[in-house]
Protein backbone atom coordinates (compact mmCIF):
# COMPACT_ATOMS: atom_id res chain seq x y z
CA UNK A 1 0.00 0.00 0.00
CA UNK A 2 1.14 3.49 -1.07
CA UNK A 3 0.47 6.01 1.57
CA UNK A 4 -0.83 9.48 0.39
CA UNK A 5 0.91 12.14 2.23
CA UNK A 6 -0.64 15.98 2.18
CA UNK A 7 1.99 18.46 3.20
CA UNK A 8 0.89 22.11 4.95
CA UNK A 9 3.64 24.18 5.31
CA UNK A 10 4.74 27.63 4.48
CA UNK A 11 8.29 27.27 3.53
CA UNK A 12 8.84 26.44 -0.29
CA UNK A 13 12.05 24.72 0.74
CA UNK A 14 11.11 22.71 3.47
CA UNK A 15 8.15 21.41 0.64
CA UNK A 16 10.92 20.55 -1.83
CA UNK A 17 12.71 18.58 0.98
CA UNK A 18 9.60 16.99 1.82
CA UNK A 19 9.03 15.82 -1.55
CA UNK A 20 12.43 14.69 -2.57
CA UNK A 21 12.13 12.63 0.97
CA UNK A 22 8.55 11.16 0.22
CA UNK A 23 9.54 10.25 -3.37
CA UNK A 24 12.86 8.13 -2.68
CA UNK A 25 10.59 6.31 0.81
CA UNK A 26 7.90 5.11 -2.20
CA UNK A 27 5.31 7.85 -0.52
CA UNK A 28 2.83 9.33 -2.75
CA UNK A 29 2.46 13.35 -2.31
CA UNK A 30 -1.03 14.13 -3.51
CA UNK A 31 -1.17 18.04 -2.48
CA UNK A 32 0.18 20.42 -0.32
CA UNK A 33 -0.52 24.19 0.73
CA UNK A 34 1.19 27.11 1.92
CA UNK A 35 -1.07 27.81 4.14
CA UNK A 36 -4.05 27.09 6.30
CA UNK A 37 -6.79 28.44 4.31
CA UNK A 38 -5.18 27.24 1.26
CA UNK A 39 -5.32 23.25 3.24
CA UNK A 40 -8.51 23.65 3.94
CA UNK A 41 -9.86 24.45 0.46
CA UNK A 42 -7.92 21.88 -0.84
CA UNK A 43 -9.37 19.31 1.49
CA UNK A 44 -12.75 19.88 0.64
CA UNK A 45 -11.92 18.89 -2.66
CA UNK A 46 -9.45 16.23 -2.20
CA UNK A 47 -10.22 12.66 -3.40
CA UNK A 48 -9.23 10.56 -2.08
CA UNK A 49 -8.24 11.76 0.89
CA UNK A 50 -4.56 11.57 2.50
CA UNK A 51 -3.27 9.07 4.87
CA UNK A 52 -1.62 11.85 6.72
CA UNK A 53 -1.17 15.52 6.40
CA UNK A 54 2.07 16.99 7.65
CA UNK A 55 1.56 19.78 9.50
CA UNK A 56 3.27 22.96 10.17
CA UNK A 57 2.65 24.56 13.28
CA UNK A 58 3.65 28.88 12.13
CA UNK A 59 1.45 29.24 9.10
CA UNK A 60 -0.29 32.37 7.33
CA UNK A 61 -3.79 32.76 7.72
CA UNK A 62 -4.53 30.12 10.25
CA UNK A 63 -1.59 28.20 12.85
CA UNK A 64 -1.00 24.75 12.31
CA UNK A 65 -3.70 24.11 15.30
CA UNK A 66 -6.51 26.30 14.36
CA UNK A 67 -6.10 24.04 10.56
CA UNK A 68 -5.72 21.12 12.06
CA UNK A 69 -9.34 21.72 14.35
CA UNK A 70 -11.42 22.70 10.96
CA UNK A 71 -9.78 19.76 9.43
CA UNK A 72 -10.91 17.23 11.64
CA UNK A 73 -14.21 18.67 12.49
CA UNK A 74 -14.74 17.79 8.45
CA UNK A 75 -12.96 14.21 8.50
CA UNK A 76 -12.29 13.30 12.05
CA UNK A 77 -10.42 10.34 11.03
CA UNK A 78 -7.38 12.28 8.99
CA UNK A 79 -4.22 11.75 10.59
CA UNK A 80 -2.08 15.06 11.25
CA UNK A 81 1.28 14.95 12.13
CA UNK A 82 2.92 17.93 13.39
CA UNK A 83 6.51 19.16 12.16
CA UNK A 84 8.17 22.07 13.86
CA UNK A 85 11.40 23.41 15.08
CA UNK A 86 8.98 24.92 18.04
CA UNK A 87 8.87 22.26 20.96
CA UNK A 88 6.67 23.96 23.26
CA UNK A 89 4.04 24.14 20.17
CA UNK A 90 3.82 19.77 21.21
CA UNK A 91 1.24 20.40 23.86
CA UNK A 92 -1.15 22.09 21.60
CA UNK A 93 -0.66 20.08 18.73
CA UNK A 94 -1.87 17.26 20.39
CA UNK A 95 -4.64 18.54 22.26
CA UNK A 96 -5.87 19.74 18.58
CA UNK A 97 -6.05 16.31 17.56
CA UNK A 98 -2.70 15.62 16.05
CA UNK A 99 -1.68 11.65 16.19
CA UNK A 100 2.09 12.65 16.40
CA UNK A 101 4.73 14.90 16.80
CA UNK A 102 8.40 15.72 15.15
CA UNK A 103 10.55 18.12 16.03
CA UNK A 104 12.65 20.24 13.57
CA UNK A 105 15.39 19.77 12.71
CA UNK A 106 14.73 15.79 12.50
CA UNK A 107 16.47 12.46 12.23
CA UNK A 108 15.73 11.29 8.73
CA UNK A 109 15.31 7.55 9.41
CA UNK A 110 12.51 8.48 12.27
CA UNK A 111 10.99 10.82 10.33
CA UNK A 112 9.78 8.23 7.88
CA UNK A 113 9.69 5.87 10.85
CA UNK A 114 6.75 8.21 12.45
CA UNK A 115 5.09 8.70 9.43
CA UNK A 116 4.58 5.28 8.83
CA UNK A 117 3.57 4.60 12.41
CA UNK A 118 1.26 7.58 12.37
CA UNK A 119 -0.30 5.20 9.21
CA UNK A 120 -0.36 1.73 10.48
CA UNK A 121 -2.45 2.88 14.07
CA UNK A 122 -5.13 3.44 12.36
Amino acid sequence: MTIRVFIVEDDRMVIETYREILKIHGFELIGWSYDGEEAIQKLKEMKPRPDVVLMDHRLPMKSGVETTLILLRMDPHLKILFISADATAKSAAMASGAVGFVRKPFDLKEFVSTIKQVVEKG
